[in-house]
């Protein structure tokens, strides 16, 4: 059933739910399981267990730079996956957090590339995950975010509004789409 034309920029714009939560979850739980929080190594389902593990791993990607930065690039993978992971759940500088978390897939992706072929990073979706990525730092609103409640709260003092969801970002679009459902 086709979507009626009123709603049919609400309706994406609530797509970007699925695909913000998705990428939260793709360097979360990788992280999860180079701390060790999915279990020990062996565990079915833990690629690392543990942080030596995955920075034997980071050194295989890394192979053609040099051994002494390898470490410090993966203590900064983790920190950035973990960081973008955290903002693109909550929906916090969601836009920011998307074009970082497109560039560190590019890098990581490209990396793989370099390593293991050209057919590694495809055959782990790392390019989709990053066209997902840069799609959502394009996107103009990101609705049921912490960036909405802000924007809201902003432009509507102190009414509240998940689903008020501003467009003044999308050319041509320069009103504000109302929805006058209060949150709870």
């Amino acid at each position: 059933m086709p979507i009626p034309a009123d709603n049919h920029d609400r309706a994406i714009d609530y797509l970007t739910i699925p695909l913000r939560l998705a990428l939260a979850l793709s360097f979360l739980f990788p992280v999860a399981d180079r701390l060790g929080l999915l279990g020990p190594p062996g565990t079915p389902g833990v690629a690392w267990g543990n942080f030596t593990n995955f920075l034997s791993y980071n050194a295989q990607v890394n192979s053609f730079l040099p051994a002494v930065i390898r470490p410090a690039l993966g203590v900064t993978a983790t920190v950035l996956e973990t960081l973008f992971g955290v903002t693109l759940f909550l929906g916090v500088y969601t836009r920011l957090a998307a074009a970082g978390a497109g560039a560190l897939l590019l890098l990581f992706g490209s990396a793989m590339a370099i390593s293991f072929g050209i057919k590694s990073p495809f055959d782990y979706s790392v390019f989709s995950a990053m066209g997902g990525a840069l799609l959502l730092a394009c996107w103009a609103v990101y609705p049921l975010s912490c960036d909405a409640l802000l924007r809201a709260f902003i432009q509507r003092g102190s009414k509240l509004s998940v689903f008020d969801m501003p467009r003044s970002n999308c050319p041509g679009k320069e009103t504000t789409i109302q929805r006058n459902v209060p949150i709870i």
